[in-house]
C-alpha cells in the first residue's frame, strides 16, 4: 500500500536509483499524484473515444458505462486507486479534478433523457454513484474473489453477466420508458 511502500521500493522495483527517481519525484505523495493525474486523463480520453454519436440518451449513457467498466477491467489497480482516492486517504488533489468531464457528461445524458421524457425523474448523481460504484465494486470484489488465473483479471463471462445486469439496472433506474429504446 502506498503507506508502506518507500520511494526506494518504487526504484528498485523498476530498476533505478532512487536519487534518479527523487530527481524527478521529490516526493512518495509527488509521485503517486502524478501517477494519479496520468491515470484519470487516461481514463477521460479512453471515455471521449469509446461514446458513440447515437442521438438516445441511453444508448449514449449505457456506452459511457461501458467504456467505465472496459478501462477499469483492463486496469484492476486503477479501480482500488480509485476507491481509495474518493474516500480521501491519499490523493492531494480532489479526484473531481481530473474526472469532472465523465461525471459531467453522465448527469448531462440523464438530464437529457428526463427533458425529452425517455427517462423518469430521478436525481442524476444517484444514478451515477449506484453505477459507477457498482463497477468499482465489482472490479476489485471479483478480481480478488473469482480472479482469471493467467492474467489476473476477471474472467471475461462474469464481466460479460455483468455488463448485462448493469445495462438492466440503467434501465430499470431511468424508468425505461415507452419511447426510450
Amino acid at each position: 500500500g502506498f503507506t508502506a511502500t518507500r520511494l526506494e521500493d518504487v526504484a528498485a522495483s523498476v530498476d533505478i536509483r532512487a536519487a534518479t527517481l527523487l530527481y524527478y519525484f521529490p516526493s512518495k505523495q509527488a509521485l503517486y499524484d502524478e501517477v494519479d493525474k496520468t491515470l484519470y486523463l487516461d481514463f477521460e480520453r479512453e471515455i471521449e473515444e469509446t461514446v458513440t454519436e447515437s442521438d438516445d440518451p441511453l444508448i449514449q449513457l449505457t456506452n459511457l458505462a461501458d467504456s467505465w467498466l472496459n478501462f477499469l477491467y483492463l486496469r484492476p489497480t486503477a479501480a482500488k486507486i480509485f476507491q481509495r482516492n474518493i474516500a480521501g486517504e491519499t490523493m492531494n488533489h480532489p479526484p473531481r479534478e481530473f474526472h469532472g468531464r465523465s461525471t459531467s457528461s453522465f448527469r448531462d445524458l440523464i438530464l437529457k433523457g428526463q427533458s425529452s421524457s425517455k427517462f423518469k425523474n430521478i436525481n442524476p448523481y444517484h444514478v451515477l454513484h449506484i453505477v459507477g460504484g457498482s463497477i468499482l465494486s465489482f472490479i476489485c470484489i471479483e478480481q480478488t474473489v473469482r480472479p482469471n488465473a493467467d492474467d489476473n483479471l476477471v474472467s471475461r463471462e462474469s464481466l460479460e453477466e455483468f455488463r448485462a445486469t448493469l445495462h438492466r439496472v440503467i434501465r430499470l433506474l431511468l424508468g425505461d420508458l415507452p419511447n426510450a429504446s
